[in-house]
């Protein structure tokens, strides 16, 4: 079955790929026609008549492509895909989409005012609520955890409208928006596809297939051949892309089991073009211009400033952009998500300080090169090389810091798995020695059943305590025994009063040493020719706490269990769980014992909790960034973490405001 869910994602990829591949060169052909350009003016990059059409095959060709998928999944599972919910959200979605898809013709062909669109924009988003849709929890973000309806719809409303007007403004260089927009459907379709959403898979690897023809046509497309996307393309590509943001960051215990802190991931998909926006707004603020009209100031103008070309300035952003992503997956697992997202913002910060720092130091370069060939314009030709030589080289060594820096901060978080995987020192396909297994044995107090059988059930039934039915609500229920109880609870000696047979002294005995000792005793003393014995545990568990996924009391069935089991008992650790931080507390002999273990390592296997006992409590500790997270929920104030939290955070607003 999962065969052929791949294969109808192969599919889905494969039709919108070539749709996309037969649309996008008539597009382009019915531009120069009519000739429909781009306009050139001081603001663009670009110099030629390039059409700004190339949206127009996005909508059609993914909606095509993600509803013949769909149609195939029913016909081959016999199963539909939508239920209910998912129906509405599919068709609000195909609605919104047509909506902004018609603003957008409007705007490619005969513009529209940015009022209008901001209008247009937030119906979308009302329509995308209305399905119930929407922000429901911010999983620890600045202290936030669950969030009430009437917050959660304008959030998410403004989330939308934030996302349709980062993926257009990033659209300013060749290969940029398509090229980021390829990154994050990608990864959102990776992630649906393991949690087996598959319709919203199905949405990301169509969106994913049309782009990779428009991305070469864009970036590769030589005179005649290259289009751009246009408002219609990037608001399609961005109400997906807030789309797929809200689905991975709604409430789903599934979701967060498998993907913690699954909303600080979903922006990190789109962390350049969010936060390029906010920064170029605060700029617009400070300057006195309006934060509505267009600038040069986005990061790609940045990029180029410096003397790049517009590939390798995409190239650079790109990277910068899966860098940041990748590192936010990895640091997931170890950081708070409020620490997260603001070393994120500080990291960008100074970048961006880093950036502007080099092209003022080139104007200077530039500025005092014209006054030297002003005063001495005889020794132009000879300085004018190894200048622009070192201003080359000062530029790379700038960028080689940068991806440098960017490195060495991949590398050093690295190191989350050893604090994850179990047995890391383990050798594989090296015998080791078993230690003997230890069974467990009754205590006093402990309660076990003894069934006696014969060939004569007569004789028999004298050594079996009469059957006592189990009331509502009593104490005995979840027994093994079928809502029926007969046991016999051993004294505080560990000793039981059996049958004809009397007092018998069993503490300390495996439930085999005990039926051997009934069965020898019965033949000894003449009483039963061919008894067959049962010993059954009654009243034995353990407890499991702390951070795994089910914490509780679990009944204990057989002769030994180990402490493996009982965390697979309990689902496991969760990914907060101190894998170096198992405690174990026995009670035996009249003594209270606290054992520690590490399951990470294989002399786990050699301690004297691997196997457990009756009464054994399993404690998994949290690991730091739980304890932040209950800290952060319950408000305390005094956190030295939060405040400091606050105080970076403000000071990364000020160097945005500033620079």
């Amino acid at each position: 079955m999962e065969l052929i869910y791949h294969l109808e994602l192969l599919l889905t990829l494969t039709i919108g790929t070539m749709l996309s591949a037969s649309v996008l060169p008539r597009i382009s052909l019915v531009s120069f026609r009519r000739r429909l350009f781009d306009s050139v003016d001081s603001r663009k990059l670009h110099t030629g008549y390039i059409p700004r059409l190339g949206g127009i095959a996005f909508f059609p060709c993914i909606i095509v492509s993600a509803l013949l998928a769909i149609v195939c999944y029913n016909l081959h599972t016999d199963v539909n895909l939508l239920n209910t919910q998912l129906t509405t959200r599919l068709l609000t979605v195909v609605c919104c989409l047509f909506i902004l898809y018609l603003m957008g013709m409007m705007d490619d062909l005969i513009g529209v005012r940015y009022r209008s669109k901001f209008v247009i924009q937030i119906i979308c988003g009302i329509l995308l609520v209305s399905s119930n849709f929407y922000f429901d929890n911010l999983y620890g973000l600045f202290g936030i955890y669950e969030i009430p309806r009437i917050v959660g719809i304008p959030f998410t409303i403004f989330i939308i409208v934030y996302i349709l007007n980062a993926i257009n403004l990033i659209d300013g260089i060749d290969g940029l928006a398509s090229g980021l927009s390829l990154i994050a459907f990608a990864a959102f379709g990776c992630m649906f596809v393991r949690l087996q959403w598959w319709m919203d898979a199905f949405i990301a690897f169509s969106a994913f297939g049309v782009l990779i023809p428009f991305f070469y046509y864009n970036v590769f497309g030589n005179r005649g051949r290259k289009i751009f996307m246009g408002d219609t393309g990037s608001l399609t590509i961005g109400l997906l892309l807030s789309m797929m943001t809200i689905q991975l960051s709604k409430s789903n215990p599934i979701k967060e089991d498998i993907f913690p802190g699954a909303i600080v991931i979903a922006f990190s998909f789109l962390i350049v073009p969010m936060l390029d926006v906010v920064r170029v707004v605060m700029r617009r603020l400070r300057t006195g211009h309006s934060p509505f009209l267009p600038d040069k100031n986005h990061i790609h103008h940045k990029f180029v400033a410096l003397g790049m070309s517009q590939r390798r300035a995409m190239i650079y952003i790109i990277s910068i952009a899966a860098t940041f992503a990748l590192l936010n997956v990895i640091l997931i697992h170890v950081l708070p998500a409020t620490l997260l997202f603001l070393i994120d913002v500080v990291v960008w910060s100074v970048m961006h300080v880093y950036i502007t720092m080099a092209i003022n130091r080139k104007k200077a370069l530039q500025e005092s090169d014209l006054y030297t060939i002003h005063k001495t314009e005889s020794k132009t030709e000879i300085n004018k090389k190894p200048k622009r030589v070192k201003k080359k080289r000062k530029m790379k060594h700038h960028l080689f810091l940068l991806s440098l820096f960017l490195l060495l901060l991949l590398l050093s978080s690295c190191n989350t798995s050893k604090k994850i995987l179990y047995f890391q020192d383990v050798v594989v396909n090296h015998p080791e020695v078993i230690e003997a297994t230890k069974d467990i044995t009754v205590q006093p107090m402990d309660q076990i059943s003894i069934m006696v059988s014969s060939k004569d059930p007569q004789l028999a039934a004298l050594f079996n305590l009469t059957r006592i039915q189990v009331r509502a609500g009593s104490d005995l229920q979840g027994s093994n025994n079928n809502g029926e109880v007969s046991g016999y609870t051993l004294d505080d000696s560990g000793n039981i009063d059996f049958p004809v047979l009397g007092t018998l002294h069993i503490a300390g005995m495996t439930k085999n040493e005990i039926a051997a000792l009934v069965k020898k005793r019965l033949i000894e003393e003449n009483l039963v020719k061919d008894p067959v014995v049962t010993v059954e545990f009654m009243n034995l568990n353990f407890s499991v706490l702390g951070e795994v996924t089910n914490p509780g009391k679990y009944s204990i069935s057989k002769d030994q269990i180990t402490l493996l089991e009982a965390l697979s008992m309990a689902g496991d650790l969760t990914i907060y769980g101190q894998r170096d931080g198992i405690y174990v507390i026995r009670e035996e002999n009249g003594q209270r014992t606290t054992y520690l273990t590490d399951i990470r390592s294989k002399d786990f296997f050699r301690s004297p909790v691997y196997y457990l006992k009756q009464n054994d409590v399993v404690y998994v500790q949290p690991n730091k960034v739980r304890a932040g997270q209950s800290t952060i929920n319950d408000n305390n104030v005094k956190s030295v973490s939060l405040w400091l939290s606050i105080g970076s955070f403000l000071t990364t607003l000020a160097i945005l405001i500033f620079n």
